[in-house]
């Protein structure tokens, strides 16, 4: 897979923000019902260029970020079982945005280092920040989505351009309370508590930035007796396997119609208008 650059251009810095298992008919510009959930998504993607029908690459967060970030299958990982973590792909969006002169970042909760490692891709001199603290309980030990996009607008304030972070926001099980006055139910409460952070990234990268925002998979409520996502594959249903995904780049807009997977992202990222046409 070859990129060209021209390098004259000025390089706008890259965001990635993921948003964990948010299922795409929870957004308000795929459902028109759920605009009150998602007001700041909702937004930006009048502004953006909407995917209207990219697949994830797997049912388990670690399966579909190794491919997001590798742009390949997991099949070609020769992973047997689920805690697998073999990858035999040394180049990836890291490293190849770092041959581009990107300095590369990942945020990340420490619960997630598990995920992390199981994902097993970054660049050759990507600084990680991991925040928070280790805990069993999916309600502790968790920077909130809010508090996590504040964190990394503080630590990026020292930073030159161009960059490139990834950072991944994952919702409580239990939200706050307001959020909770926004629906009873407590997925879409955390789905609007992922909202208001992605809303304050928005503000504050837009006018220097690239942003990318979208779900590494779906969410299943008994989709063909299924819940949740799953480790062992098997949960493919469509809520599960297709996800939100926008692009802003402060140009283009408009919706892509086409069956896109979530490995093309690689490409997308290189050259968000390509998005469009992908």
């Amino acid at each position: 897979m070859i990129f060209e650059f021209k390098h004259s251009m000025k390089k706008k810095n890259k965001i990635l923000i993921t948003i964990d298992g948010i299922r795409k008919d929870r957004v308000g510009c795929y459902n028109k019902n759920k605009e009150y959930l998602t007001p700041n998504l909702t937004k930006i993607a009048n502004e953006s260029i909407v995917m209207n029908d990219m697949m994830a690459c797997g049912t388990s967060t670690a399966m579909c970020f190794s491919s997001l970030f590798t742009g390949q299958y997991q099949k070609k990982f020769n992973r047997k079982r689920y805690g697998d973590n073999e990858n035999p792909f040394s180049k990836n969006i890291f490293t190849d945005l770092e041959q581009q002169g990107y300095k590369t970042f990942i945020c990340l909760n420490r619960r997630f280092n598990h995920c992390f490692n199981l994902i097993n891709t970054l660049g050759r001199n990507t600084k990680i920040w991991w925040t928070g603290y280790k805990s069993r309980s999916k309600n502790l030990g968790s920077l909130r989505p809010k508090e996590q996009i504040n964190y990394i607008i503080d630590e990026l304030k020292t930073v030159n351009s161009p960059f490139f972070i990834w950072v991944h926001l994952w919702g409580f099980s239990q939200p706050q309370n307001k959020f909770r006055k926004i629906s009873s139910s407590d997925y879409e409460a955390r789905t609007a508590e992922l909202d208001d952070a992605i809303g304050i990234a928005f503000e504050k990268f837009k006018k220097n930035s690239e942003l990318f925002f979208l779900s590494d998979h779906g969410y299943a409520f008994f989709e063909n007796d299924k819940w949740a996502y799953g480790k062992d594959g098997n949960n493919l249903a469509e809520s599960v396997t297709t996800i939100p995904a926008i692009i802003y780049n402060g140009k283009e807009k408009g919706y892509n119609n086409n069956l896109v997977s979530q490995i093309q992202f690689r490409k997308i990222i290189y050259e968000s208008k390509k998005a469009l046409e992908i």
